[in-house]
């Protein structure tokens, strides 16, 4: 997405923005095991996802959801963001412009 931003950007999933970090199996599997992994590998850990995931997760104790993520990642470079579930709404406007 860095790359080459797509010029607009619209979201499919009907999941929040963020999530918080739950002492659950999905996350301990899913992105806390993604950052451990991470933090012992230099190309894991030059990735621009676990960056922003885990500036998420250090200054919110949340977990960016797909919306989030490319919010964050992309800026002002696809302006359009799509949510069209209600819950979705408040934490996407709540976070702001990505910066």
């Amino acid at each position: 997405m860095e790359r080459e931003p797509p010029r607009r950007y619209a979201e499919t999933h009907a999941g929040s923005a963020a999530y918080p970090i739950l002492p659950d199996a999905e996350r301990q599997f899913g992105i806390m095991r993604f950052l451990d992994v991470a933090a012992s590998s230099e190309v894991l850990a030059r990735c621009r996802y676990g960056a922003v995931a885990a500036s998420w997760l250090d200054g919110h104790g949340l977990y960016p959801g797909s919306a989030l993520l490319a919010m964050t990642m992309l800026g002002d470079a696809a302006p359009t963001c799509c949510a069209t579930w209600t819950q979705a709404v408040p934490p996407i406007l709540a976070a702001g412009p990505a910066n």
